[in-house]
């Protein structure tokens, strides 16, 4: 087990997935670019994400 303070990372292998996930094995101006593009990404996909909540919403409502 790693002590990181964090009960959500506490294997090397929940480690290495914040690591990609960060990009961190990118330059300062690529990880930049990365996530430039999921937002990007994020943002053109929007509506779906606004259409399965109502939907989440409306069926739990009923």
């Amino acid at each position: 087990m790693i002590s990181t303070g964090l009960p959500e990372l506490s294997s090397e292998k929940d480690l290495q997935f914040l690591r990609e996930t960060l990009v961190m094995d990118l330059s300062e101006d690529k990880a930049l670019e990365h996530f430039q593009r999921k937002f990007d990404e994020a943002l053109k996909n929007r509506w779906n994400t606004t259409f399965q909540w109502a939907i989440h919403n409306n069926n739990r409502n009923n």
